[in-house]
């Protein structure tokens, strides 16, 4: 019988031995599998820094029209500030790019208001350069008196259908001036 209790104290001291030994294997097992957060937040950061490509363009920016005078091409203080706050969205998001329509109303033949329209658009990237946007990001062109915003006669109208209409792309679309 004196065997038996040897024997048992044994097998009960292996078993503790063995239940000490897998702990701490446990246990660096369980700190081996979890990475260290610095390193790996810095190496996304590096990432985000060196691959601006990958970034996502930010589309959902619709800007609203810009307005003109009658029979003019220039740039009005509020159109000028509203060329500003798109140019500022242009520079946050550098694959971004821009589609220029211009518009006109519906006096004066068709020739002329398309060329009125392709200078009103022209007057707006040109704008948007001297603020440091690139022109190979920016297209214009006119539709002249072809696309209305409103229709109808009378100033009010008129002076909607003058303006020149903004469509937000990627820069992956083939884009020319």
């Amino acid at each position: 019988m004196q065997y038996t209790w040897v024997l048992l104290g044994v097998v009960v001291l292996g078993a503790g031995c063995a239940a000490k030994q897998d702990a701490p294997l446990a246990q660096n097992a369980v700190k081996q599998t979890q990475p260290p957060a610095q390193p790996v937040q810095q190496a996304q950061q590096a990432d985000a820094d060196h691959a601006p490509s990958q970034q996502v363009a930010d589309l959902s920016f619709t800007p609203l029209p810009v307005y003109f005078d009658y029979d003019s091409a220039t740039l009005r203080a509020d159109t000028r500030a509203h060329l500003d706050q798109i140019a500022g969205h242009l520079k946050r998001n550098p694959q971004v790019t821009l589609v220029i329509e211009g518009h006109c109303d519906d006096r004066g033949t068709s020739e002329y208001n398309l060329a009125l329209g392709d200078r009103r658009a022209r007057v707006a990237a040109d704008y948007l350069a001297t603020l440091g946007i690139q022109r190979s990001r920016v297209k214009t062109v006119s539709f002249g008196l072809e696309r209305p915003a409103v229709t109808g006669s009378g100033e009010q109208v008129w002076a909607k259908n003058r303006r020149d209409e903004f469509v937000v792309g990627a820069a992956s679309l083939s884009q020319t001036e």
